[in-house]
């Protein structure tokens, strides 16, 4: 059966497909990592949003060991790939 390459690609591709992207001439990926983008930064930013508002959902933290053996089954019988 003929099957588009770029349909095959999105269907069953992922990460380890891909060596380098480029977009309009400029090179935006290589190698798996994100050019232009300080990751560490980013990361290190964002923990520390984290652990500044993590007070703030002391009641959700609470709630959560009730609420997590639902959701857990729940994405485990609707997000599946068949």
């Amino acid at each position: 059966m003929p099957v588009d390459p770029l349909d095959l690609l999105f269907a069953r591709g992922n990460a380890s497909l891909i060596k380098d992207v480029v977009v309009d001439g400029r090179a935006i990926a290589s190698n798996g990592r994100c050019l232009g983008v300080d990751l560490p930064a980013i990361e290190q930013e964002l923990r520390g949003i984290y652990r500044t508002s993590a007070h703030n959902y002391a009641h959700f933290l609470h709630a959560w060991p009730q609420l997590s053996p639902s959701l857990q089954n729940w994405f485990e019988t609707q997000l599946t790939c068949s």
